[in-house]
């Protein structure tokens, strides 16, 4: 157990986010954190991250088609910010993670789209996780790709021809988490480049995602 330790005790369930994880460094921790989540856990030992990124792959019957990757940054767990440029991701870090992800969704016999998440460390990928649907860290493809992700998923589970599924604009987008100070919403409103989009959530929490503005970079 101590050769796992620095590590991170994550539940089994709802842990997203950031919810559901406990920052460990001794077993007597490790103890205290697990009697306080009361349910089955799983204990991952603490990389040493340089950053995230993401890949969108779609599968049909006859084929796949595999999204650039975007670069992620995380505050308390939470995805803030995504992004992407000409040229701006290690060509073999993606090429990689672009293999690793066609190979998930043919393994998993899947058709529709597949996001997975990877770790870059000074070791190499590490995978995080997968959702199989769009991804928030995917949104600005609506704006900054070819086809956006929700339109090659239509397109994969109805059997339709793949779109191009390259982005055509360097981008960031940011989530809009809690409150919203409406200074923002009328800063985004009146940028030229910029893309707002909100939710029509009701209730609003800290770190709650209630929207996205995506800004494009012509």
């Amino acid at each position: 157990m101590s050769g796992i330790m620095p590590g991170i005790l994550k539940t089994d369930r709802l842990g997203y986010d950031g919810k559901g994880q406990h920052h460990v460094n001794t077993v007597a921790e490790l103890q205290v954190a697990f009697n306080e989540c009361n349910c089955d856990c799983v204990l991952e030992k603490r990389a040493n991250l340089l950053y995230e990124i993401s890949v969108v792959v779609a599968r049909n019957q006859t084929g796949v088609r595999v999204s650039p990757a975007v670069t992620n940054e995380h505050e308390n767990g939470i995805l803030v910010r995504s992004l992407w440029r000409k040229d701006g991701i290690n060509h073999e870090m993606e090429n990689r993670a672009q293999e690793c992800a066609v190979k998930m969704a043919e393994s998993l016999d899947m058709y529709g789209v597949l996001a997975v998440e990877f770790f870059v460390t000074s070791e190499g990928l590490l995978f995080n996780e997968m959702a199989p649907r769009p991804h928030n860290s995917f949104h600005a493809s609506i704006e900054a790709a070819y086809t956006s992700q929700f339109e090659q998923h239509i397109r994969a589970v109805c059997g339709l021809p793949f779109g191009n599924s390259s982005f055509h604009t360097s981008f960031e987008m940011k989530n809009l988490l809690g409150n919203i100070p409406e200074d923002d919403l009328e800063k985004y409103l009146k940028d030229p480049y910029a893309r707002l989009h909100l939710y029509g959530k009701n209730e609003e929490r800290p770190g709650r995602k209630l929207g996205h503005v995506t800004r494009l970079y012509p």
